[in-house]
């Protein structure tokens, strides 16, 4: 399993249940619970909800576990949820590129060759990363 920091294992993350039921436990706990590979969630509707959707809606949002998935399926939505949570925790590398790759594509280059695709063979990505890691904007 991988490392986190004991600050991250002791926040509290809580769930909605139903309207009237939350379940709030630390990082920690919760980790003690779950099942720690993803699996693929059905919503009530049949349409597959990835853990970036299922933790904005469970997390951010707090919408009741019971509204977006069926009994069977709710342990491991919320395991989805808080493992997605934490990936983005463990890795903020991968964040700091979404978001470049975000910016890059509203902003654009005046240099930028309309017709090739973007990669990242010249390192920017790292070497902002590396800037942003020095100066302390990110851990």
């Amino acid at each position: 399993m991988a490392k986190y920091p004991k600050a991250i294992l002791k926040e509290t993350l809580t769930i909605k249940i139903t309207d009237g039921y939350k379940i709030s436990k630390t990082i920690s706990e919760w980790l003690n619970n779950i099942n720690k590979k993803q699996s693929v969630i059905k919503s009530k509707n049949g349409l597959t909800l990835d853990s970036h959707k299922l933790y904005l809606d469970l997390v951010e949002k707090q919408i009741p576990i019971c509204n977006l998935v069926e009994e069977k399926y709710a342990k491991n939505a919320i395991s989805n949820a808080i493992m997605f949570y934490l990936e983005q925790i463990n890795d903020p590398k991968e964040e700091l590129t979404n978001e470049i790759s975000s910016a890059s594509a509203v902003v654009g280059s005046p240099h930028q060759d309309k017709n090739k695709e973007k990669t990242d063979d010249d390192g920017l990505i790292d070497e902002v990363y590396d800037y942003l890691l020095k100066q302390g904007f990110i851990k």
